[in-house]
């Protein structure tokens, strides 16, 4: 398989000068690259009988990676374009003890919402004041904070499971008592801003009409109440024309590196000072292939105990990953 790195815009270390600032005002940026070829963690068909895939590819998409107390790697995605009934949606989990394996052992269906009266394939009963929406559980995202996993996901809004272990887990509910976080539309990544601003923030796509967008909520506490939200990306500005509707206002990812706050809106990376407003559009590396079946959605950066960074996401033939090196520069390509 071609690498991805091969085939990156030329320009991510560019030959542009910043003719506006002098020798002794020049600003040091680094520009996430990706480092060597990519190998592939998933397949995008893993075994959910009793239920069966329709046409199409893309089966396994947003998902989660995250180390477990036991020194497993797991990875819970979301699984799609199939006949689970309602919204067609449930979780899935995988599990190795190497980052660099390929093709994870598939350990079954992590949790779905159940179908009504009677179990559904999976033994689960449906709750509909727990989860409004049948078939609906979407982009899971884990944390760890203070030695306990924290794995967010969506149904109609924010929910989110605990664990001591990262293998066994319990519902959670908020200070206030409810299953039920903040409304949303879907995507969520939770994001520990607290040494810098003292606050959690979380960032999720829009729900509603096209056009959707990236936004965020912020909160003292996990389990706190949270803000309102506020625009950070319009999630269309300076990529390119989406294949889809909405394709840059989803699943967007947030690491901050450097002293500076990367956005990852697919594999178009922004920067900003400011982890709120990323609306200035100040791309600094396009990592995507123009090749579709090479393309990559959802990212997920990963970072291992001895301090590498990976790159995750889904593709049309399951997840991959690859991992990923940052390179100074003074004069970047700012793409606009």
């Amino acid at each position: 398989m071609k690498s991805l790195a091969i085939i990156l815009l030329a320009g991510l270390v560019c030959a542009c000068n910043n003719t506006s600032q002098s020798q002794t005002e020049q600003v040091v940026y680094r520009v996430p690259q990706i480092d060597g070829d990519w190998w592939q963690v998933t397949t995008y068909h893993p075994d959910i009988a009793p239920y069966t895939y329709g046409k199409g590819d893309n089966n396994v998409c947003d998902f989660t990676m995250f180390k477990a107390k036991d020194n497993t790697w797991q990875l819970i995605a979301c699984i799609r374009g199939n006949d689970y009934p309602g919204k067609n949606r449930f979780l899935y989990r995988w599990e190795t003890r190497n980052l660099a394996d390929t093709l994870w052992e598939e350990k079954g269906v992590f949790q779905s919402t159940g179908v009504g009266n009677e179990p559904d394939g999976f033994g689960n009963l449906w709750d509909s004041e727990f989860y409004p929406n049948m078939g609906q559980l979407q982009a899971p995202h884990c944390i760890i904070h203070e030695d306990q996993y924290y794995l967010f996901y969506n149904n109609r809004d924010a929910m989110c499971k605990i664990s001591d272990d990262g293998l066994y887990w319990m519902d959670l509910k908020t200070d206030e008592g409810s299953y039920h976080f903040f409304e949303m539309g879907r995507d969520m990544m939770m994001f520990d801003d607290t040494q810098e601003s003292g606050k959690w923030i979380t960032y999720y796509t829009t729900g509603g009409a096209f056009p959707q967008f990236m936004e965020a909520r912020t909160s003292e506490s996990l389990k706190g109440q949270w803000s309102e939200g506020k625009m950070i990306y319009d999630g269309w500005s300076n990529t390119r024309n989406p294949i889809y509707r909405n394709e840059f206002a989803e699943s967007p990812f947030v690491i901050h590196y450097d002293d500076r706050y990367y956005l990852f809106a697919q594999l178009h990376v922004f920067i900003s000072d400011d982890p709120l407003d990323f609306t200035d559009n100040f791309k600094i590396a396009d990592l995507e292939s123009s090749n579709y079946h090479e393309r990559a959605w959802a990212p997920e950066i990963i970072v291992d105990e001895n301090g590498q960074y990976y790159i995750a996401a889904y593709r049309p033939k399951g997840i991959f990953m690859a991992r990923l090196k940052f390179i100074e520069t003074t004069t970047p390509c700012k793409y606009d």
